[in-house]
């Protein structure tokens, strides 16, 4: 068995990973996931992706704007802390070993990003939304190094102009600090594998991601 899904369905399919990993299930043999530029994580919406694309109507598929409603309709059910939320008042210096700037490519990194400052983080909001915002079933990024040894082969594939794209390097550098089975396949010049942004982009570029997700899954 394979799971397989694309942004909020990446994060599905983690999530579920993750429960078969930790729980098992005889019935169930997960041999591989794929995840396409996968949502996994709320914590730090101020990471590089998140700050580049924020602007819902700019060309992009996928903005920071909708995206934060989508993580808060998702956890709290209204978008009441959708303002804190856009100054990434959810981050505590407490918490921050869960997002690990440094590990995302140094051309995406600005000076924030090498020691970036957490001050403005709101203890009690944190708190009130802590139980869903930590919770791996949620955010599968929060999950510890142990829940992640359970993985199966891991395929994940992140796109250049996507706000989720960090996430997607952040879950896979982490996969390999464990010595996981991992495949990262990013596209550079791209937000999500079937649309281009500039005619200098080939078309192709779709065609060949979605022919190595075929050949992931069926290997």
């Amino acid at each position: 068995m394979v799971f397989l899904g694309d942004s909020a369905g990446g994060n599905l399919a983690a999530a579920v990973s993750l429960k078969l990993g930790k729980d098992g299930d005889p019935r169930f043999k997960l041999t591989s996931q794929t995840l396409i530029y996968p949502a996994l994580q709320a914590l730090d919406l101020d990471l590089p992706a998140y700050r580049t694309y924020n602007d819902d109507g700019g060309p992009f598929f996928m903005a920071k704007p909708l995206m934060m409603k989508f993580w808060l309709w998702y956890g709290e059910g209204n978008l009441n802390y959708l303002s804190e939320f856009a100054e990434n008042k959810q981050l505590i210096p407490d918490i921050k070993q869960y997002i690990n700037r440094t590990l995302l490519p140094k051309k995406y990194l600005s000076k924030q990003d090498q020691s970036p400052s957490l001050t403005k983080g709101n203890k009690q909001l944190f708190d009130k939304v802590a139980k869903w915002l930590l919770d791996p079933y949620f955010a599968p990024l929060m999950a510890s190094d142990e829940e992640l040894k359970n993985l199966p082969p891991t395929h994940v594939i992140t796109a250049e102009y996507d706000p989720l794209r960090d996430d997607g390097f952040l879950f896979a550098s982490r996969l390999k600090a464990l010595n996981k089975t991992v495949v990262h396949s990013h596209y550079d010049g791209r937000s999500v594998i079937r649309v281009p942004i500039s005619a200098s982009v080939s078309k192709s570029v779709g065609r060949v991601a979605t022919d190595n997700i075929n050949f992931y899954m069926l290997a």
